[in-house]
């Protein structure tokens, strides 16, 4: 199914919808219409029961470059853009899976940071599955279910629902790495199906670098996790580098690929010369931005790749240091399905009930803190948080040196040391003392730098 056939699918639903629901103020919708005064036309078009424009927007595939999100630069600032001309209160984007209703008019506030509010519409990878009658009618259901809460904002009854900052930018995350992870998984299967030399390194890597176990019979479950580990890694490398750029403005450049950067061996090799910049810049940061195996993995899939530059790009968009301080806590918890951290142990603890607790065990400024399933770090950054409300003479160094995390999954550690080191990125030297470490394998007495050593060792091998 092309995007034509499907958008002419859609506006015929929506009649149907209106013709049983005379309730809601809509009278029609239609497809490719010119915008005023100029030569591009709308996807969609709403109209209200007295011909007036109610609604415009752009819509998508899924298996196409400019589908892989609603949240493509490109798309948003055109839906915008033609939604503007035609002086339209709302507009929306939707890639099918997922549907972005946005505010046009924000006086001051950049596209991306306007009122908006996303709905989780029908899991689709490709335009084939379009035609699966369960796919339809779930898209049948939305868009009644649209419509209604559509008309109340139309209407002036509710106003489109605020979320913060930081939920959007988890939300652009999600939507993002959703399709990227499904074509990692994809590649991954193929490869690990004929290529025996890859097979046995990424099996190799599983069981002895993240003691993970292994069999045939979980296959596809493994590939998954491995997908979503190596992606989720690239996407905290690519978060710190955004907050370091805010650091060194001076010395780092956006992320930006030249047209002969076209193939992810490419594409990560100059990726790769931004991280080392981050290095340089910062004098520090070395263990953040250290290779393995895994790093190589998110870019096996050449689907992805336009996946991956739209998300970068949209990563630069956000200022990573003035997100709320548990960002990172919130992506720990949306990007790993309940089912897996429950099955690892990985559980998130909300900053309220964490605050609660720092409460009665943080008495005094000099309080040493330990947390040795550290995930996300929650626990240590409002410990962090804690003592330098109970002493605010405390240096970020001194704070640094008072807090401890261990974790034995490298993607939680690293979450948590990147959300420790953000808290005060002027500060030099500004290392977190977190190690990737089986717990019942720290020994008292024995200088963490040890642990610290292991793991460098570990990554670079």
């Amino acid at each position: 199914m092309n995007e034509v056939t499907f958008v002419n699918r859609v506006t015929q639903w929506i009649k149907e919808i209106l013709d049983k629901r005379l309730d809601l103020p809509f009278d029609y919708a239609s497809i490719e219409e010119p915008t005023k005064g100029k030569q591009k036309r709308r996807d969609f078009t709403l109209y209200d029961r007295n011909g007036k424009l109610a609604l415009t927007g752009e819509i998508k595939l899924p298996d196409k470059p400019d589908g892989v999100t609603p949240y493509n630069e490109a798309v948003v600032v055109d839906a915008h853009k033609k939604a503007d001309d035609e002086g339209v209160k709302y507009f929306f984007t939707w890639n099918v899976t997922r549907f972005v209703l946005w505010k046009t008019f924000e006086a001051g506030v950049a596209l991306i940071h306007r009122d908006q509010h996303m709905f989780e519409v029908v899991k689709v990878h490709n335009s084939d599955e379009l035609s699966l009658p369960l796919v339809q009618q779930k898209i049948k259901d939305f868009l009644e279910e649209f419509l209604t809460f559509f008309a109340d904002i139309y209407r002036e009854k509710r106003v489109l629902p605020v979320k913060p900052l930081d939920e959007r930018f988890v939300d652009m995350l999600d939507t993002a790495l959703d399709t990227i992870v499904f074509h990692t998984v994809d590649e991954l299967h193929k490869r690990h199906e004929t290529d025996m030399d890859f097979r046995g390194k990424l099996i190799a890597w599983m069981v002895t670098e993240m003691n993970w176990t292994h069999s045939e019979e979980t296959l596809m479950t493994d590939l998954e996790r491995v997908a979503k580990t190596s992606c989720y890694r690239l996407v905290n490398k690519l978060m710190f580098y955004n907050a370091l750029r805010r650091r060194y403005s001076d010395k780092l450049p956006v992320i930006s690929f030249s047209p002969l950067e076209n193939t992810g061996k490419r594409m990560h090799k100059a990726l790769n010369e931004f991280f080392e910049k981050a290095i340089w810049a910062s004098g520090d940061y070395e263990t953040v931005y250290l290779h393995n195996f895994a790093d190589d993995l998110p870019f096996i899939a050449k689907v992805a790749l336009n996946g991956w530059r739209n998300l970068i790009e949209h990563i630069d968009a956000y200022d990573f240091t003035r997100l709320s301080y548990d960002i990172v806590g919130r992506i720990f918890e949306r990007l790993i399905s309940p089912k897996e951290r429950h099955r690892y142990g990985q559980h998130y603890t909300m900053p309220d009930l964490v605050d609660v607790i720092n409460g009665f065990c943080i008495r005094r400024a000099d309080a040493v803190v330990a947390d040795f399933g550290c995930g996300g770090g929650t626990f240590l950054v409002r410990a962090y948080t804690r003592k330098k409300y109970l002493d605010k003479n405390l240096s970020h160094a001194e704070l640094l040196r008072q807090i401890y995390g261990v974790d034995l999954s490298p993607f939680a550690a690293h979450l948590a040391l990147i959300n420790l080191a953000a808290r005060d990125l002027d500060s030099e030297p500004n290392y977190p003392l977190v190690a990737v470490e089986d717990f019942f394998n720290v020994r008292r007495a024995i200088p963490y730098s040890r642990y610290r050593r292991r793991e460098r060792s570990r990554l670079k091998g």
